[in-house]
């Protein structure tokens, strides 16, 4: 009967230390976004640069990891790349300036040394509809090759990207 008791006890200090283990793996590796939809209904999560809070589109159409508005890149520290070319898609070519910034949080998951593009020759990005709902201001994008480095799950029931 000893045996069993000291068994049943090493059992349960063992699940307890996974347990624990486990929630601090899951603290590091995982992290839940709150996605808010625009009045017109276009996903965007809050991203924090330099400790200002910006609102992100999240858009999987470009190749580049972010692209900002040029008064957001224009308060950041960033180290200037090679200028970047893309065509739409009707075969119109652009170029664009592209920098290197420290860092971007969303949630607790942080990204270093991301490559930012100027979204140029466009109005003033604000998402709206017209319901007499108030515009949400945009700073920016969330594209396909940032977010190709972690595993996203968009739950657009619950609001979240996990």
């Amino acid at each position: 009967m000893k045996n069993i008791f000291k068994g049943c006890f090493v059992a349960l200090v063992i699940v307890f230390s996974l347990t624990v283990l486990w929630k601090v793996d899951d603290e590091k590796y995982h992290s839940v976004w709150l996605i808010q939809l625009s009045p017109s209904r276009v996903p965007f999560v809050e991203v924090e640069i330099e400790e200002n809070i910006y609102n992100m589109e999240i858009a999987l159409g470009s190749k580049f990891e972010l692209v900002l508005e040029k008064e957001v890149l224009d308060r950041l520290p960033k180290i200037p790349l090679e200028p970047v070319s893309w065509k739409n898609p009707v075969g119109e070519e652009y170029t664009s300036s592209c920098y290197r910034i420290p860092k971007i949080k969303i949630g607790n998951l942080e990204f270093k040394d991301i490559d930012v593009v100027e979204r140029k020759n466009q109005p003033e990005c604000i998402l709206y509809k017209n319901s007499g709902k108030k515009a949400v201001k945009i700073s920016g994008s969330l594209e396909k090759k940032l977010l190709e480095k972690v595993n996203l799950l968009i739950d657009f029931n619950r609001s979240v990207a996990i």
